[in-house]
This record gives C-alpha cells, sequence and structure tokens, in this order.
C-alpha cells in the first residue's frame, strides 16, 4: 500500500482510494489530494492491521482525513470481486470513522481514475448513507 500525498501542495481532508501505484502518482499530480493505492483491489486489509496508532488508517486520520472516496476501476459493474472488495473497503473506512463515498465514472472516459483525470474529467461520486 503506497500514500501519495505532498504537503506543500495537498489539501489532506479528502483521501481518494484505488489500485494501482502509476494512478494513484499521476491522481494525487493532479487533483492535489492523498491517493492511497493499493497492489490488489483486495489488499486495504493492511492499512487497518497491525498496532494501534501505528496503522496506516492512524496516520492518514493524523493527517487530517476526514473524507475518503473510494475509487475503483470503472469497470467495477462487470466485476463481481472488485465490487465486493469496494463495498468491503468502504465498510471498513465508515467502521474507523470516516465520511465515505464511492467513486463513479463512465466508462467511455477510461477505465481508471488515472484515465479520467487524463481525459480532463473529475469522477463524481455517491456519500454512503446519503439521501441526496
Amino acid at each position: 500500500i503506497s500514500v501519495y500525498y505532498n504537503p506543500k501542495e495537498d489539501m489532506p481532508k479528502v483521501a481518494y482510494f484505488t489500485e494501482g501505484e502509476k494512478k494513484g502518482i499521476f491522481s494525487n499530480a493532479i487533483m492535489h489530494s492523498p491517493v492511497i493505492t493499493f497492489p490488489g483491489v483486495s489488499s486495504w486489509r493492511d492499512m487497518i492491521n497491525g498496532e494501534p496508532g501505528n496503522r496506516m488508517i492512524d496516520k492518514l486520520k493524523a493527517l487530517g482525513v476526514r473524507i475518503c472516496i473510494v475509487a475503483y476501476d470503472a469497470d467495477k459493474e462487470n466485476n463481481a470481486n472488485v465490487l465486493r472488495q469496494q463495498y468491503a473497503v468502504a465498510q471498513a473506512l465508515m467502521a474507523e470513522g470516516f465520511l465515505v463515498g464511492l467513486a463513479h465514472w463512465s466508462t467511455k472516459y477510461g477505465k481508471g481514475l488515472d484515465d479520467l483525470l487524463a481525459g480532463g474529467h473529475v469522477p463524481g461520486f455517491e456519500l454512503l448513507g446519503s439521501r441526496n
């Protein structure tokens, strides 16, 4: 798991979670928000494992992250495992006290968050538990 964050340029209140290091590097440079990347969609558990206070999730809290946007690839609608893992990481983040949103975009704008941003677009998102 990697965290891409530039304290001189980024606003840490909202963090994005996705799969793939290159997506994280590019997305952070464009959005100026922390981007946390997983080497695989199910490897997110490593951020909540470990000694309380020393876990990656604790470091994100200390950084000031309050809202987490899970931005798994747009093909999640056709890949049951990706969709299942998206909801699992979202539930884990909510259990840690974060407000959580699920990013969405049309596959016509690209598969990954980086593709979407490279095309000049930004992801929409739906806050979990929101009625709006």
